[in-house]
């Protein structure tokens, strides 16, 4: 922005609205009936400075951003992954980029490294698509050994590094067995035994900081045993999601809804791209919610 002013102090001032229902259109759950709703800023906010070809971050509903990671072969015996990066030149002129793609063990070791480049146009958003070669005997995540490789994205232009963007990966896989009523994980049945969780607390409302959301999570595995958590009825802070793809925590992640409320369509389509869109790469998560007790 033309308003910034390199040589001496800026302020950034941030206004949000506390209502229920405003000009904005009504925001899920708005008032929920079992649990109080509050408003404000209250997790991590990030101002960047980055380049102007770079990665945008995963989580807009107007746009697509950062990796989308799929496995397109997955047993046992084999894997093979596909990595969707997306990378934005805001540039004035036409700029030739480089991608870079690795796949990281959790050692850090480095097991497969893709490279394309390109030439992307002033405001194009482009997308490249990386595919690895077959990794033999990959490490499967599951509860009881949720191993975790990684992607690095490093996005070059010449011999210079404009980005970097690390995204998590999981190898494993699953499905519903409809006549047994039972879920399989990695080709073998396993009993889901959890629990649902609020992110609130006395004295704070909703306004925890990350240790009580690791305190909560720790109670929940370790102390209770359990393999499982549903996150209602909103989507939660992203260290929540980080913290179940190292423990072992299988999650149902929900998207801001609760029961049959007059509330604007657009605004509930918007939450429900940028929850998949922020958190698709987890690999804790097997299931999206599309609300509580609704329709």
């Amino acid at each position: 922005t033309e308003a910034l002013r390199w040589d001496q102090d800026n302020v950034l001032a941030v206004a949000v609205s506390n209502r229920r229902n405003d000009r904005f259109g009504g925001i899920p759950p708005m008032t929920a009936g079992n649990w109080n709703v509050y408003g404000g800023i209250y997790r991590d906010v990030r101002m960047v400075v980055k380049d102007k070809l770079y990665i945008p971050f995963q989580g807009a509903a107007q746009h697509e951003g950062g990796t989308r990671i799929k496995t397109l072969k997955l047993s046992r015996e084999k894997a093979q992954v596909e990595v969707i990066t997306y990378v934005k030149n805001e540039n004035d002129e036409m700029k030739t980029c480089e991608l870079i793609t690795s796949i990281l063990d959790a050692e850090g070791c480095i097991i497969d490294c893709l490279k394309s480049t390109q030439e992307i146009e002033p405001n194009q958003l482009f997308e490249f698509n990386h595919i690895s070669r077959e990794i033999e005997r990959p490490h499967l995540w599951s509860p009881e050994d949720p191993y975790l490789y990684q992607v690095e994205s490093v996005v070059r232009m010449g011999e210079n590094v404009a980005d970097l963007y690390v995204s998590p990966l999981g190898f494993r896989y699953f499905h519903w067995d409809y006549v047994e009523k039972t879920l399989y994980l990695n080709g073998e049945r396993i009993h889901l035994h959890g629990t649902n969780r609020h992110q609130e607390y006395p004295w704070l409302g909703d306004a925890i900081p990350k240790w009580i959301h690791e305190m909560d999570l720790q109670d929940i595995k370790y102390n209770l045993g359990h393999n499982f958590i549903r996150t209602c009825h909103y989507t939660q802070d992203r260290f929540v999601y980080d913290w179940c793809d190292k423990h072992g925590l299988i999650v149902c992640e929900e998207v801001p809804n609760i029961k049959n409320i007059e509330f604007g369509d657009d605004v509930q389509e918007q939450h429900v791209r940028e929850m998949i869109r922020r958190d698709r790469n987890h690999p804790s998560i097997l299931m999206w919610s599309m609300g509580n007790e609704t329709n």
